[in-house]
């Protein structure tokens, strides 16, 4: 995972939709497998705080560093993207840590997601 850093010199540009710039498949041909989280809260935080919290989210995804492929946080939008190996990581394993580091951060899913006690 690359990451841009941003200097006084660079042009801040909206960037692409996340549908063009997130990647289907890994560097073997084999599909990703991608899961969205909201932060509550995130972008209204004060700013220190704000930095732990992003600080923390990068920390822990960086312990699923064989796992995560693409990560995106749009702070406009309280929204962290995640691309991840089908075979190196779980959804579910990665975003219970988040959320545990960050209780603001919750997963985004359907019902049937989760299964149905019905």
């Amino acid at each position: 995972m690359a990451n841009k850093i941003v200097t006084q010199k660079t042009a801040i540009i909206p960037s692409a939709p996340l549908g063009k710039r997130v990647p289907t498949v890994d560097e073997d041909g084999k599909y990703l497998i991608d899961f969205m989280m909201i932060v509550r809260g995130l972008k209204t935080m004060p700013r220190q705080v704000r930095e732990e919290k992003i600080k923390l989210l990068y920390g822990v995804l960086g312990w699923y560093n064989k796992a995560v492929v693409y990560a995106d946080l749009n702070l406009k939008l309280n929204l962290l993207w995640v691309s991840l190996r089908s075979d190196e990581g779980s959804t579910m394993q990665i975003s219970s840590a988040l959320n545990i580091m960050i209780p603001e951060a919750v997963l985004v899913g359907n019902y049937s997601f989760f299964g149905s006690s019905t």
